[in-house]
């Protein structure tokens, strides 16, 4: 996709790269620089090593975050046979989507995922700009098609990073509630935690392709006999600029949770799974499935909300027991041991949960990864519910709010101390709105109103080190709540850390020639 930017006028920190001396270093070590990422060298640069020694090393990082925003909740099927009454429609869907970079940032853009290349619109994010801090934001509505979100570094200090989150919600139609998503890194490898295919519920994996190279993903399946053979094509081609879908629920049907993994093969794609669920012509909630993180040996998932349907569920590449734990607003309480097979996604659904509970702790041995689907049981009538992914705590980070949703913060204290966290508000202008510092007992939890942090807040960070903390946001609406219907989506955090790595490299006079 070809980009709005003037390559003349790249900041010359983003234009370096990793400085050349006179070292020499192997073809390998180059190419795979080449490869693998486009580096500014982050903080004071070099790492300097003693001189008389023949190992030169760096610390570089990325200059470039690419995202991409899926298009807004959408159904597998919608052709129109049958009587009317019986067919499937998104009803009255609406969505609303926001964006904002902060830190270290030299240009913000976002633009239609498109193959049309430079015909393809670009809205450029614009604020407030310091010497040391920038905050710029913009917004958009009936994302009717995914977006790519693309932001250039200057630096990669604390508190740099990009944001941006997708809510839909509807009061008519096979889709009624609330549906959200965060903008996801595209990346070459994505895993998910899937819930059930069993009938009436239907799981789509839309893989989203930002580069101008076509690519070929593999998707990988394990249920509760291990891994599955896909009913269905598991490789996909995915063109340049351009989506693809592979319906879940066909491809592994019948199963309580699904584990995928999506592999690319060229080039970095950005991937979400559509969660829609139906009891007959009753619906009964949807959602957006987000890509985990890394497996850990420690994961919170900070709101459950209160609701009456829990279902946590969790894999791992080896056999573990994982110890759950409520965090409430004065610490925690013990909820469950579970016993997860290797390879084999594990539903677990607790029988209920104490009214002080804001989310859930797990701790294992071996690393493994966890979300929950939570929501409201009502038979006959129409639901709701929402994904939440188990994360890690993270130094600094922050959310999108889109416009026309209430916010909640439900915020996590992660470590067997107090502590304290400063949540700021920022408007479409850039502008800081205001601050709030949140009191923490130890391994406690605690909500709070986003309006707590003023007007017309369209994004919220964290300031300082918030290492101990990990936080999302809870939406609801107003008009699906006038329309008398259960209505909820949960968006975690993002950390605005920027990935670094640091490059060593040895003088070998052996090649040189």
């Amino acid at each position: 996709m070809t980009r709005a930017i003037d390559p003349s006028q790249e900041p010359k920190e983003a234009s370096t790269g990793l400085k050349v001396t006179t070292t020499v270093v192997s073809a390998a070590i180059v190419a795979g620089l080449v490869a693998v990422m486009c580096i500014v060298p982050s903080g004071s640069g070099v790492d300097h090593a003693v001189k008389d020694s023949s190992w030169v090393s760096e610390q570089v990082s990325t200059r470039r975050i690419q995202q991409v925003c899926p298009a807004q909740m959408q159904l597998t099927d919608t052709e129109s046979y049958g009587d009317a009454e019986f067919q499937a429609s998104t009803g009255n869907l609406t969505s609303h989507v926001q964006y904002a970079a902060m830190g270290s940032i030299f240009h913000s853009q976002v633009q239609p995922l498109s193959n049309e290349g430079e015909s393809a619109d670009a809205t450029v994010l614009d604020g407030q700009h310091t010497d040391t801090d920038s905050v710029v934001t913009a917004s958009s509505d009936e994302q009717r098609t995914p977006t790519e979100f693309e932001t250039r570094l200057l630096t990669a200090q604390d508190g740099t990073g990009a944001v941006g989150a997708l809510a839909s919600y509807a009061t008519k139609g096979d889709v009624e509630g609330i549906s959200g998503a965060t903008c996801a890194r595209a990346a070459l490898t994505q895993s998910f935690l899937v819930p059930a295919t069993t009938t009436g519920n239907t799981q789509q994996l839309v893989v989203m392709n930002p580069e101008d190279q076509a690519t070929k993903v593999t998707v990988e399946i394990w249920g509760s006999k291990g891994q599955v053979a896909s009913a269905t094509n598991s490789t996909l081609a995915v063109g340049a600029n351009s989506s693809t879908t592979l319906n879940l629920s066909a491809a592994a049907s019948n199963e309580q949770a699904l584990y995928v993994r999506v592999q690319s093969s060229n080039t970095a794609v950005s991937s979400v799974v559509r969660s829609v669920r139906m009891d007959g012509l009753t619906p009964k909630g949807s959602d957006f499935v987000m890509p985990l993180e890394k497996p850990a040996t420690e994961v919170t998932m900070p709101w459950l909300g209160e609701h009456d349907e829990i279902s946590i569920m969790a894999y791992s590449e080896q056999t573990t027991a994982i110890k759950m734990s409520w965090i409430t607003n004065h610490g925690l309480k013990s909820m469950h041991e579970i016993e997860v097979e290797a390879h084999k996604p594990f539903v677990y659904s607790p029988d209920s949960m104490p009214k002080d509970a804001v989310g859930v702790v797990a701790y294992a041995d071996t690393p493994f990864v966890m979300n929950a689907l939570t929501g409201t049981v009502r038979s006959g009538k129409q639901t709701d519910f929402a994904m939440v992914n188990g994360h890690q705590a993270m130094k600094q980070s922050a959310v999108a709010v889109p416009h026309a949703f209430k916010a909640t913060v439900a915020v996590a204290n992660t470590s067997s101390d107090s502590q304290k966290v400063e949540f700021q508000g920022i408007d479409a202008s850039g502008s800081v709105t205001d601050s709030k510092t949140v009191e923490l007992d130890a391994n406690s939890a605690d909500t709070f109103n986003a309006t707590d942090l003023g007007k017309d807040v369209v994004a919220i960070r964290t300031t300082g080190d918030a290492s101990n903390i990990v936080w999302g946001i809870a939406l609801e609406n107003s008009e699906v709540e006038d329309a008398g219907l259960d209505g909820v989506t949960f968006l975690e955090a993002s950390s605005l850390q920027v990935p670094q790595q640091t490059i060593a490299a040895s003088r070998n006079q052996g090649i040189v020639h």
